[in-house]
Parts: C-alpha cells; sequence; structure tokens
C-alpha cells in the first residue's frame, strides 16, 4: 500500500498542476473582469466586425497576454504561494507578460519585416516571452510539457553533437536565432495559437454558456429518465449523458467531473463497487473528445494541419464516436449482466416527458450548430450565431414560464448566468490556451531544424514498410508522451513528429491524423497516469489506480478502433460508399462480442477459449471484406445460440 502511494505521488509529481486559487475581495473582482473581457473579446473576433476588424497582431497578442495574466493570477507559483491573493512573483510575471508581448503588439511590422534579426533589446523582449510562455504552461500543465520545449531548443542549439545519431543531427543554431525565430508568427504566436484562439476557445466559451444557462442538468437528467430501467442504468445513464455533455464540453476531465458527480454517487448506491462506478465515467467521458460537433481541442488542430474544413473533420468523426459510445454501453451492459445489478425501482424513475419538455430548447442550439457548419460556414462564425440564439431562446422560455416574476427579473437573472458563463470559460480556456506558446516553440525548432523530416525517415527505418508496426509505434509514442502531456499537446506532437512516417508507410492523411488523435485520447484512462480516471476516484473515493485499471476495461475498444480508420472506409475517403456503409454497420456489430471478450460474459459467464473465439468474431468483423464480416457475425449468433439453448436444457433438467 506505502509503495502504491509513493508511485501514486510521483506520477502526480510529473504532471502536478497547483490548485487553482479561490480570489476574493478586488483581486477576483479584477480576474473576474479579464475573464469577462477575454470571452466577449474573442466571440467579437469571431463575428461580424460591426466596429472594425482586429488586426492579427493584436488578436493574438491580447490572447496570449490575457492567458498569461489570468494563469498568473488564477494559479500560485508553488504550493507553498498564497491561495486567496497574489505573491510578489505572480506580479513580476504579470509584469514581464505584458511589457514583452505588448511590444510585440506594438512594433508587430518592424519586426516582421526583419525576420531573424532582432535588436539588443528585441532579443531580451524575445527572450522574457519566452520565459512567459514556458512559466503560464507549467502552471496549468505541471513541468513536463514546459520540459519538452526546453530540450527541443538546447536540441536546435546543440543538434550537431556527435552524440547524436546522425540522422537526427542539425547545424546547430545560436540561441539569438533560436529566440529570434519563436518570437513571430511561426513561433509562439504561430497557426496553433491561431486554432485555439479563433476555435477551441470559441467552443469552449459556448459549451460554458450552455453550462450557465442549465444544459448541463438537462444533459444528465434525461439520459438519466431514458436509461434507469435499464439493467446496469445508472452505469447507462453515465454513458449517454457522457456522449449528450461531451458533444458541447470537448474535454475528458471536465466531462467526468461534471456528469460524474452525479452518475458515481447514483451507481455505488445501486450496487456497484467504488473502483467501478469511478471507472466507467471517465471511460465513457473519453469519448466526449470524438464527439461532434464540440470535439477535442486536437481536431481543431487536425483540421487546420490537413488543411480541410472542420465540417470535414466532424462528418469523418460522427460515427467512430457513435461506435466508441456503444462499445462501451455494450460492455456496461454486458458487466451488469455478469454482477446481476437490477435496474432502478419503478418509483425512482422520472417522467420522460417531463424532463424533455423542461430542457428540449437545449438542443436547438446543437441542431443550428450541425447545420451552420453543414453549410461550411466557418466554426468560429457559426459559434457567434448559436451563442446569440442560445441566449435568445433561453430568454424566451423563461420569459414564458415564469409564474409570478417579471420581465425584469427574469432578464437580469440571464444576465448574470451569462455572464457567470463567460468568467467560467475564461477560466477552462487556461489550460488549453497555455500550451499554445510553448507548442509554439516545438513548431518552431520541428522547422528550423527539419525535425519532422529526420523522425519520419527514422519512423520508416524502425517499421521496416510494415504498416502494422506503424500502427503499434504511434500507440507506443501517444501512450509514453500522455503520461507527462494533456492529450491535445501530446496529439500535437505526435502529428508534427508521425503523421508523415505514417503517411509514409501507405496511411491517408486523415487516417493517420484520426489514428494519432484517438491514441493520444487514451491518457485519460490509461494508468499510470490516467487524469480522467483520477478525477472519477477522486468523487468515488476510490483507489486512483484500481479505477485506472478498470477504466483501461471499459474503454478497451478505444485501442482497436483506430484499426478501422486504417483498413476500412469508416472515414469516408470517398464520401458515402457501400464499403463505408460496410464497414460503419460491422463496426458497430464488432463491439459486442468485443464487450463480451473484455467482461467474460454474454447471455451467461465465458471460458476463456469461447472468450478467443469471441475476440476472433469481433477481428474478423473488423476487417473489411464480406467473408470475413459474415464469418465474424456466425461466431457470435452461435456462441448466443449455445448458451441459450444451454440455459433451457439446464432450466428443463429435473432437480435431484
Amino acid at each position: 500500500m506505502n509503495m502504491n502511494k509513493t508511485i501514486s505521488a510521483f506520477l502526480f509529481s510529473l504532471v502536478d498542476m497547483n490548485t487553482p486559487r479561490q480570489l476574493t475581495g478586488m483581486t477576483g473582482i479584477i480576474y473576474k473582469l479579464l475573464g469577462f473581457s477575454f470571452g466577449v473579446l474573442f466571440l467579437y473576433v469571431a463575428g461580424p466586425p460591426f466596429f472594425g476588424r482586429i488586426p492579427v497582431q493584436w488578436s493574438r497578442g491580447l490572447f496570449v497576454m490575457l492567458i498569461s495574466v489570468l494563469v498568473f493570477m488564477k494559479f500560485p507559483a508553488a504550493k507553498t504561494s498564497p491561495k486567496d491573493r497574489l505573491g510578489v512573483v505572480d506580479y513580476v510575471m504579470i509584469a514581464l507578460a505584458v511589457i514583452s508581448i505588448g511590444y510585440w503588439i506594438v512594433y508587430f511590422r518592424a519586426i516582421i519585416m526583419r525576420p531573424g534579426r532582432l535588436t539588443s533589446f528585441e532579443l531580451v523582449m524575445a527572450s522574457t516571452a519566452l520565459i512567459v510562455c514556458l512559466e503560464t504552461s507549467r502552471r496549468t500543465l505541471g513541468a513536463v510539457f514546459p520540459m519538452v520545449s526546453v530540450v527541443m531548443m538546447v536540441y536546435a542549439m546543440f543538434g550537431n553533437s556527435e552524440v547524436l545519431p546522425q540522422i537526427i543531427r542539425t547545424p546547430g543554431y545560436s540561441w539569438n536565432y533560436v529566440v529570434a525565430y519563436c518570437y513571430t508568427l511561426d513561433g509562439i504566436f504561430g497557426f496553433i495559437l491561431n486554432t485555439i484562439m479563433a476555435f477551441v476557445t470559441l467552443f469552449v466559451i459556448f459549451g460554458g454558456l450552455m453550462s450557465a444557462l442549465g444544459a448541463g442538468d438537462f444533459f444528465i437528467n434525461m439520459p438519466y429518465a431514458l436509461t434507469c430501467g435499464l439493467r446496469g442504468g445508472p452505469a447507462k445513464t453515465a454513458v449517454v449523458a457522457s456522449g449528450l455533455f461531451g458533444s458541447i464540453s470537448g474535454s475528458a476531465t471536465a466531462n467526468t467531473a461534471a456528469t460524474g458527480a452525479f452518475t458515481i454517487p447514483l451507481m455505488i448506491k445501486t450496487g456497484y463497487p467504488k473502483e467501478v462506478a469511478g471507472a466507467i465515467e471517465p471511460a465513457a467521458s473519453t469519448g466526449g473528445m470524438f464527439m461532434p460537433p464540440v470535439m477535442g481541442a486536437g481536431a481543431f488542430i487536425m483540421a487546420d494541419l490537413l488543411r480541410i474544413p472542420y465540417v470535414e473533420i466532424v462528418k469523418a468523426a460522427a460515427v467512430p464516436a457513435l461506435i466508441y459510445f456503444f462499445s462501451v454501453f455494450m460492455i456496461v451492459h454486458f458487466y451488469a449482466g455478469a454482477k446481476s445489478i437490477t435496474p432502478v425501482p419503478p418509483e425512482e424513475r422520472p417522467n420522460i416527458r417531463e424532463t424533455f419538455l423542461k430542457g428540449a430548447h437545449f438542443l436547438l442550439p446543437l441542431i443550428l450548430l450541425i447545420y451552420l457548419l453543414l453549410t461550411y460556414m466557418s466554426p468560429s462564425r457559426a459559434i457567434y450565431w448559436v451563442v446569440l440564439a442560445m441566449v435568445a431562446t433561453t430568454l424566451i422560455v423563461r420569459i414564458l414560464r415564469r409564474q409570478s416574476d417579471s420581465i425584469v427579473s427574469v432578464s437580469i437573472r440571464l444576465v448574470k448566468d451569462v455572464i457567470n458563463g463567460f468568467i467560467n470559460s475564461a477560466t477552462d480556456c487556461l489550460v488549453i490556451g497555455s500550451v499554445a506558446g510553448s507548442t509554439g516553440v516545438v513548431v518552431s525548432v520541428v522547422m528550423i531544424t527539419g525535425l519532422g523530416f529526420s523522425f519520419t525517415t527514422a519512423v520508416m527505418a524502425l517499421a521496416g514498410n510494415h504498416l502494422i508496426v506503424g500502427v503499434l509505434m504511434a500507440l507506443l509514442a501517444s501512450y509514453v508522451l500522455g503520461m507527462g502531456l494533456t492529450v491535445t499537446a501530446s496529439y500535437i506532437l505526435c502529428a508534427i513528429l508521425a503523421a508523415n512516417g505514417l503517411v509514409a508507410l501507405g496511411m491517408t492523411p486523415l487516417a493517420a491524423h484520426f489514428l494519432l488523435f484517438w491514441y493520444s485520447q487514451t491518457s485519460n484512462i490509461s494508468p499510470p497516469v490516467c487524469l480522467a480516471a483520477f478525477v472519477g476516484a477522486g468523487i468515488a473515493k476510490a483507489n486512483p489506480f484500481r479505477v485506472g485499471f478498470n477504466a483501461l476495461m471499459f474503454s478497451a475498444y478505444i485501442f482497436i478502433m483506430p484499426l478501422l480508420f486504417v483498413y476500412s472506409d469508416i472515414l469516408m475517403p470517398d464520401g458515402l460508399t457501400a464499403s463505408a456503409v460496410q464497414a460503419m454497420i460491422s463496426g458497430f456489430l464488432s463491439t459486442i462480442p468485443y464487450a463480451a471478450f473484455v467482461t467474460g460474459y454474454y447471455r451467461a459467464p465465458l471460458s476463456w477459449p469461447v472468450r478467443l473465439l469471441l475476440l476472433c468474431s469481433s477481428l474478423l468483423m473488423m476487417h473489411p471484406g464480406a467473408i470475413t464480416d459474415f464469418v465474424g457475425v456466425s461466431i457470435m449468433i452461435l456462441v448466443y445460440a449455445w448458451q441459450f439453448f444451454s440455459e433451457k436444457r439446464n432450466k428443463a433438467a429435473p432437480v435431484r
């Protein structure tokens, strides 16, 4: 037990994020004003330029500046720092952020006209901006990610060392050159920052406003009303609720915290062990990263890297996301059968119709968002109009449902909810926003040194032109990176370094990026570092590692689902063809025997030989082809029939 605690403490130290402050007094008011201004500013940037367009240097510079200032206010520098007010170090870092990034904004044109040739003072400003970005990511993400950026900079300067293998050596660059390159639109103010600012932030604001207006409760209560009468109902509630809530949150940990606060105690109450209840929620919540229309931040970066509209990512992601949720649903179903977990009693079930009518208007923004995306409207502009429509719809519904309240009081409460939504959204943006600067450093080094080409060559050499070996290498790299990085940072690094290598082995660019995107999400639920599972463990008051290993079981399909990207047309590379439809159907069916294999239960308990037979059934259905699908389905049906008739014989047999 002590060993487990020691290992747990060490692993937490790798990704240690200081507990956010609870700011009070004038500092708290300033933080709320900045947070509200942050949300309103970037919502305005996304909309029509009623008062003129904001220049690129102001939008990108203010994004980095506001994120840094808010992080230095909200996250203490160390565990011993004040928890309700700012310390001296925080004021110093805020001043450095404003000065160094403010200088870049004001003298933007002069700097870009002299790429790589900064004055001595500008080099000081650039170095200061780098320190600000690294410290920002350290406070929110832990020490590992900024260390990766530092290592990459050291590699850029000393890449000509004979200690390094020949394949990754570089000419070696001076500190001045590296810093100057990072202080440009190709560095910390580059495309990663622009993607997070223009798309991810807007979707976070959208999700935050929906939650503030009451959508979060509806997306939990409605699934509960639908599933509580089924076997293992509360666990199935977690799956469906995570799918709905995940479609607007784009964060597995936020999804786990929001829906798990309701579903995890409910699962424990109905008979699930704490380690299992705490595991089912993060396993389901991980699917929120794949669930359109609001996917994880990596999806927007993927669209930018592939240079395709975000709606194309949404189209390709929809069916695989549903298949993943169905896989978790089936694993939960068979687990409930194995443990004889009964449905919620009828007298405790809410009325489905009343629950739906109470929050049905929250579905309208999602429908409108999907419609606007399908018309190829820019995602940021679509969010702008959806947010306005959502606020207007909520106001109308509240006015119509008011009882003794006046229209003025209802409107005032709505304004307060919207303001709180903007403030909470700004806080939610801090973690993903702090990724931008440090990631820009990594991208700069990759571009300067040509590391991406070298890495691609190395991947091809190690894989020996065998695609499946490349896929396993991608899984291993994503798993290892996920131990110290957020899922978004892990995907970005894998995409920059490994995607071209997978393409060179024969994958399409879309399939390669989707595979890396899916595998990067495994760090949410795969031990030893599984942040979403740790959140679930905290709610369930259970052992984090036991929760992590159980979460791995319930989300097990995430490891084989990407094989469909590689060997089938499930991503619709040529549109909705017959082969794509076949891949979708067989993908859904393959989850059933796979769930039975994982849980060891189908209609009745399974022996290991039969479990392995069902695993073969699942893999056969995942392989494209009518014959393999027929054989896989036949095995699944035969095993079920065998158990069905065995059960009938046992019931009919006389009791001795």
